[in-house]
């Protein structure tokens, strides 16, 4: 007779805090410091979108304050409650300037505004409060179309490519999460291997479409997740920002880990040694986390 084969479950190492930069000092009277999406560039500066005050925050590698870009207003170079941000191949960086239905770009070197796509409205290159930011690696620019139920891919110009989107049907549900294929609160999206995945606000999980933008699968169960990312090693790392946590997941949908020590994470970035950069909203932080993996 056959002994049983006992499964042996061994233990995902820790995930472990780098460093933390909190940014409440800069909070100018009347004006609360609100942080929304982070980024980080080739050199390590990191920058992150203040809501509160309608500008960037732009720190070196270290940590240490570098400036600002940007002010309230609906000029060119003017923001209204930046939410997403992305570094360009060249350094420059992106903005979903939320409140003003447009993506800006600035250039980093001279701190000054160079161009702006979009305008408010339904349209193919419309957009209607644009919040998650990324780049894929053709250079074109995905924006969670918040407003407009839907994602859509700009070149790294602005014209506008394709978009997806379905109606969100909601479906039955499981401990918070809606199962359907409808996108119904996109937050951010990021592109991996002819895949992309989207955070879903309303639905409570990470939405998976092929490269077509046709719906493949719901991955994991949160609570209003935000900001994601894939780092080199194939991770996928969301923001559980009501559960203030991390969670970890393989591309498949595995549950690797969580680092539930955080308070309302809003966004996230990966770092060039394996870091994760999270922009903690509750407490005007921006914490750097090491992953094992």
């Amino acid at each position: 007779m056959r002994k049983a084969v006992e499964t042996i479950h061994v233990k995902p190492p820790p995930i472990t805090q780098k460093a933390s930069y909190n940014l409440r000092w800069l909070e100018a009277e009347g004006r609360d410091v609100n942080l929304s999406g982070i980024a980080v560039n080739s050199k390590g500066e990191i920058a992150v979108c203040d809501q509160g005050c309608d500008r960037l925050i732009i720190l070196n590698e270290d940590g240490t304050f570098k400036e600002t870009i940007g002010s309230s207003g609906t000029e060119k170079g003017n923001l209204s409650l930046p939410d997403g941000i992305v570094y360009n191949k060249s350094d420059h960086l992106l903005v979903s300037d939320y409140g003003n239905h447009r993506i800006q770009l600035y250039d980093c070197r001279a701190g000054k505004f160079c161009f702006s796509f979009g305008s408010g409205g339904t349209a193919d290159g419309q957009l209607s409060f644009p919040c998650g930011l990324s780049i894929d690696e053709h250079e074109n620019i995905i924006v969670s179309d918040w407003g407009n139920k839907r994602v859509q891919i700009f070149d790294e110009r602005g014209n506008f490519k394709f978009k997806f989107s379905s109606q969100a049907i909601l479906g039955k549900t499981s401990w918070g999460c809606r199962d359907s294929s409808g996108i119904s609160e996109p937050q951010h999206c990021v592109a991996f291997k002819n895949s992309y995945f989207m955070t879903d606000g309303c639905a409570n999980c990470v939405k998976v479409f092929d490269k077509s933008g046709t719906f493949m699968s719901n991955i994991g169960c949160m609570n209003f997740p935000q900001g994601i990312a894939v780092t080199q090693s194939e991770i996928l790392c969301v923001c559980d920002s009501n559960n203030n946590s991390v969670q970890l997941y393989y591309l498949d949908g595995k549950p690797i880990s969580n680092f539930p020590h955080l308070n309302w994470p809003m966004y996230l970035a990966t770092g060039a040694n394996g870091e994760i950069f999270v922009s903690e909203r509750g407490i005007c932080q921006i914490t750097v986390l090491k992953l094992p993996y």
